[in-house]
C-alpha cells in the first residue's frame, strides 16, 4: 500500500456522529455567572462589541504568557466562558455539550459553542486553558475573525468537527 493509499483509506473511515445535548440549566446558569467574572477579569463591559471583547481575550491571554502567569482555575474558566459567549452573541451559535467519543459517558461531554446546523464545535474553556498553558499558539482573535469570515473547514450538519 502506499502512502497516498493508505492516508486515503484512514481518512474516508466514517466516523461516528458526535452526542450533542442541551446544558443543563444548572450549567447555562454558570455560564452566565462566570460571563461577568470574565469580563472584569480584562476590564470590559459585557456589552461591548464581541470582536472588541475577543481581542481584549487575546491581549489578556498574551499577557499571561509573557509574564509567565497561571491563573486559577476559576480565571481560566471565566475567559473560556466570556469568549464563547461571542460567539454566541456575534454568529448566532449556541452552548451546548459535546461528547466526540460517542460512549455516552457524562466525563466526555464537553462545554462547547456550536452554529445552528452544529457542524463544527469550540470548546473555549479547554481551548483558552491550552492557549494560556502555551500547549498551543494565541490564535483566539485569528479564529473569531475566520468565522466572521466564513472561511471555516467544511463540516456536515451534526458532525460538530473540532475547531480552535
Amino acid at each position: 500500500m502506499t502512502a497516498l493509499q493508505y492516508w486515503f483509506s484512514i481518512n474516508v473511515v466514517p466516523q461516528p456522529m458526535p452526542q450533542i445535548r442541551p446544558l443543563p440549566l444548572e450549567l447555562a446558569s454558570e455560564i452566565k455567572e462566570f460571563q461577568q467574572i470574565g469580563a472584569d477579569a480584562i476590564g470590559i463591559d459585557q456589552g461591548a462589541a464581541p470582536a472588541e471583547i475577543v481581542r481584549m481575550i487575546k491581549e489578556k491571554a498574551a499577557h499571561v504568557r509573557a509574564e509567565g502567569q497561571v491563573l486559577d482555575e476559576d480565571a481560566t474558566v471565566a475567559l473560556g466562558v466570556l469568549l464563547g459567549e461571542q460567539y454566541v452573541r456575534e454568529f448566532g451559535w449556541h452552548w451546548a455539550h459535546v461528547n466526540h467519543e460517542d460512549d455516552g459517558d457524562d466525563d466526555n461531554y464537553f462545554v462547547c459553542v456550536l452554529p445552528a446546523d452544529n457542524s463544527l464545535s469550540t470548546n473555549p474553556i479547554g481551548w483558552v486553558s491550552s492557549v494560556l498553558s502555551q500547549e498551543t499558539p494565541n490564535n483566539i482573535l485569528l479564529h473569531f475573525n475566520m468565522v466572521a469570515a466564513n472561511r471555516v473547514p467544511p463540516a456536515a450538519p451534526g458532525q460538530a468537527l473540532g475547531y480552535h
